[in-house]
This record gives C-alpha cells, sequence and structure tokens, in this order.
C-alpha cells in the first residue's frame, strides 16, 4: 500500500469516528418541539410543530405561542419527553376517548414540568370512555401558573425523592370526576407540595387529592397555602393539616365532613357560603 492509499485510509477512519461522534452527541442532547396546531390538532402531525419535527422522548416541548389548534393525542401510547415547559395564556392539552391504563406520557427531566406565571395548562380526557385520563408522570415540577386536571386526568410524582411544587401565585384546579389527582399508581405521600400563596381549587365531591389514609396525605399543604372549596363535602377532612381553608360563595358546606378533627391556619366563609 503507497503512502497516497494509507493517508485515505486514515482519513476515512478519521471521518467515520467524527461522524459517529457527532451522532452521539446529536442524540445525547434534546431538541425543542414548539407547538403551533398549523394544519390540525394532531399531535403527531409534523406540520403542526415550528420546527416541522413531531416530538420524540428525548425533546422539550414547548408552549410559548398562541395556538392555531389546540393539541389532541390520539395514538403511541406511553411514550416518554424530556419535558413540558407551558408559557402560553392557555394550551389544552386533550387524549382522545378509548383511552386505557397505559395511556400515558413520562416526563424524565429533573424539572418535568414547568408552568409559567400567568399561563395555564388544561389536561382533559373529552370523553371518559374506558374509565382513564392522561396520565402525567413527572420527576419533578414548578408551577407558577395554573394547571387544571379535567375530566380523569392526572399528574403524578414518579417516586418518593421527587416533588411537584406549586410556588407562590401557583394554581391547581381539581375538576376531575372522581380519583386522585396526583396519581393512581402506587402514589407516594408527600410529593406534591403546596407552598405559601399557592392554591388547590377543589370541585368535587368524589374526587380525593390526599389520595392516603389520614394523617398520611400525597399533597402538602404549607402555611400560607389555600384549600378552596367548591364544593359541598369534598371528601374526608378528618386528620388533616391545612394553611388557609376556604369556602366558595355559594357552597352550603356539610360540617359533618369534617370528621373528628382537622388543623387549619385560618378558615374563610365567602360571602353566601354555609355552614
Amino acid at each position: 500500500m503507497n503512502h497516497a492509499s494509507k493517508f485515505y485510509t486514515r482519513l476515512t477512519v478519521a471521518a467515520a469516528i467524527v461522524l459517529l461522534f457527532v451522532s452521539a452527541i446529536s442524540q445525547s442532547y434534546s431538541a425543542t418541539r414548539s407547538w403551533r396546531g398549523y394544519t390540525s390538532t394532531a399531535w403527531a402531525t409534523a406540520s403542526n410543530w415550528k420546527e416541522g419535527a413531531v416530538p420524540t422522548s428525548t425533546d422539550d416541548v414547548v408552549f410559548d405561542s398562541a395556538a392555531i389548534n389546540q393539541p389532541s393525542i390520539t395514538t403511541g401510547f406511553p411514550f416518554s419527553l424530556n419535558s413540558i415547559t407551558v408559557s402560553v395564556d392557555s394550551i389544552v392539552m386533550s387524549m382522545s376517548s378509548g383511552a386505557t391504563a397505559t395511556d400515558s406520557i413520562s416526563l424524565t427531566a429533573s424539572t418535568g414540568l414547568t408552568i409559567s406565571a400567568s399561563s395555564k395548562l388544561v389536561l382533559r380526557t373529552p370523553a371518559k370512555t374506558g374509565g382513564n385520563g392522561i396520565l402525567v408522570v413527572v420527576n419533578g415540577g414548578g408551577i407558577t401558573g395554573t394547571l387544571r386536571l379535567a375530566d380523569r386526568s392526572r399528574l403524578q410524582p414518579r417516586g418518593s425523592s421527587t416533588a411537584i411544587t406549586f410556588n407562590s401565585g401557583g394554581l391547581c384546579i381539581d375538576s376531575l370526576s372522581t380519583g386522585n389527582p396526583f396519581g393512581n399508581r402506587g402514589t407516594t405521600g408527600n410529593t406534591v407540595v403546596f407552598s405559601s400563596g399557592s392554591t388547590i381549587r377543589r370541585h368535587n365531591i368524589n374526587a380525593n387529592a390526599f389520595a392516603l389514609t389520614a394523617p398520611s396525605s400525597v399533597i402538602v399543604l404549607s402555611h400560607g397555602s389555600t384549600y378552596d372549596t367548591w364544593n359541598a363535602s369534598g371528601g374526608s377532612f378528618s386528620g388533616r393539616t391545612y394553611g388557609n381553608f376556604n369556602v366558595h360563595t355559594g357552597i352550603n358546606f356539610n360540617t359533618s365532613a369534617l370528621g373528628d378533627s382537622m388543623t387549619i391556619d385560618s378558615l374563610t366563609i365567602e360571602s353566601g357560603a354555609q355552614m
């Protein structure tokens, strides 16, 4: 083999190594996928994304602009994303009817869900066929805006070492028809934290945000947080610890639901409410 051939061989090998290296780097970093809904509501249609590509398991999904169409997820469950960030007035993620227990989205980043102040994310299942909704499983999350869980959709922390934190100004609107808004697959205690200045608003009597037997609880209601009840009972309150407890206007609150005891920082009964 002459010198030119040896040089060419070495150059080819070096180029192959560089290509493998670049490929490995590109696969290890996530890309940003920004929803626009240009052509339809279909999540799996590339033309609905600003970058012209459907998100993969390593990608960061961003809702940062008013959508022409709201996203609807109908196939491909279960699937993973790196993270979801919401920094727009309102986005509604819907899952089609016929949802099953395996219809879930897993967010793998350490802070998998971020909702900025003045922003709102709604998770909902338009039809409750199958009795399940979107289950979004996260390693952690920081919410300063609004999260609304509708129909039978749920947000679940992955394990006991991770937490979803509602920061000051954060609001969780629980309008589920039934069940625990923060998961139903082995959810552990003290993994959803409502910090001072945040609020959980409860709409339905059949839903249970605590999930575990008192005094254990999935949610932690810190001093200065608010539990805002918009229904006549809202589940078992006995043995629970609250920050501020608020009975909303027009609600005739059933005091028998309080059980033996509960601990609160303050109690507010709005005008037109009764206890």
